[in-house]
């Protein structure tokens, strides 16, 4: 127990303000955890600093439309399970303690949760996402149950566009489409950051089919910098470089900035346009502009880029469950659960070998559909699949 408080009393001096984020707002549930168990309440300096803390980060880390300020589901998840812990800890701390507050985060992060998760219980692959670190959203459910947290996450509409995490998701009938039109995480802290602005997921019939690379490892390796470069995603890269330029373990540069062009939606119809001005930086100050636009059965995608002679690379992964024949005019997706979709473009399209990496530690082989050009540049892409 003196080693105990000793570590509360030491990290109560410590909080890391230096790195923020996740980091400070764990710091102050283990001061809280400290306070319950010592029965500490506000004539204490600990407990007043883990709720000055706590209070504070509520309001930061938790955005308007539910979402964990370093929009990765990976993370948000962990801060669901963050949300819970200290939700039951309340009957063991003073009234000051702000339940409802967290009641609240907790209950609109789970709708946004509800989206970026497939049927499958994995998570959508933007920014730093890996499945089997934090629990799913049905393991979370679990946990609130367990707790006295009776609610049922109702999934009220077909679109959804997060303003403020910067995500528009489709998930209606057979299609579930994840869009990335929005920062790439806080300013300040774009720390767990991937260069995939304007990239997107799709699943079929709960069968995912297009997916970001993932993330399987931290550190400095070059591995590490390309899993987090543009390269890796479902989008254009311009000139071999990223959209942001992500750099080091955990560094951003100059970022991609979006503008949302148009968002359309009726009962048999989405249309979906936004562009981004990260490679402004380099000749011919190209813009990359996207369209989604999806129908019954059908999903088209048109990229235009502008500016003169600057190389594009415009990427789409499938994942590893997703098997490719390539006939000479078009290029047929096929899945274990009798899913048959025609990938067509106007472009000639090249399937490549890659990697996908939905766990740490793991490397899974998988299969990119790649077409090249150069600015200025237009590519149609049109996805038909069996209903």
């Amino acid at each position: 127990i003196i080693n105990l408080w000793n570590q509360i009393r030491w990290l109560a001096a410590r909080p890391e303000f230096h790195l923020l984020g996740n980091h400070l707002f764990v710091n102050a549930k283990a001061l809280l955890f400290g306070c319950a168990f010592f029965g500490l309440d506000e004539r204490s300096t600990i407990y007043r600093k883990a709720l000055k803390i706590l209070n504070a980060e509520l309001e930061e880390q938790f955005l308007n439309d539910g979402a964990h300020f370093e929009l990765s589901p990976m993370y948000h998840s962990l801060a669901m399970e963050d949300l819970l812990d200290l939700y039951q800890l309340a009957p063991s701390l003073p009234m000051s303690f702000p339940k409802d507050k967290i009641l609240e985060k907790y209950t609109k992060g789970m709708y946004w949760l509800s989206y970026m998760k497939y049927d499958n219980q994995e998570f959508a692959h933007f920014n730093d996402c890996a499945n089997g670190i934090a629990l799913n959203y049905n393991d979370l459910i679990e946990y609130a149950v367990k707790i006295g947290i009776e609610h049922q996450v109702v999934q009220s509409i077909d679109y959804n566009h997060f303003t403020d995490s910067g995500f528009a998701v489709l998930k209606k009938n057979d299609i579930h489409l994840i869009n990335d039109i929005g920062k790439v995480g806080p300013d300040y802290l774009p720390g767990h950051a991937h260069a995939d602005t304007l990239s997107f997921e799709l699943a079929i019939k709960g069968q995912r089919i297009i997916v970001n690379s993932g993330t399987s490892e931290y550190g400095m390796s070059n591995e590490r910098l390309r899993q987090r470069s543009t390269a890796a995603h479902s989008t254009i890269e311009v000139d071999g470089k990223s959209s942001s330029e992500v750099w080091s373990g955990f560094r951003v540069a100059r970022r991609a900035s979006v503008d949302v062009l148009d968002e359309k939606i009726d009962e048999n119809y989405f249309l979906l346009s936004a562009e981004h001005d990260g490679y402004k930086r380099l000749t011919q100050q190209p813009i990359h502009k996207r369209y989604w636009k999806v129908s019954t059965g059908k999903l088209e995608i048109k990229d235009e880029v502008s500016g003169y002679g600057n190389s594009i690379n415009l990427r789409y992964y499938l994942h590893p469950e997703v098997i490719v024949i390539q006939n000479l005019s078009e290029v047929v997706l096929s899945t274990s659960s009798g899913i048959l979709l025609k990938f067509e473009s106007d472009k000639v399209i090249k399937v490549e070998k890659s990697t996908y990496h939905d766990e740490f530690g793991v490397i899974k082989n998988n299969s990119c559909l790649l077409i090249t050009g150069t600015t200025p540049f237009t590519c149609n892409v049109k996805m038909i699949w069996n209903n």
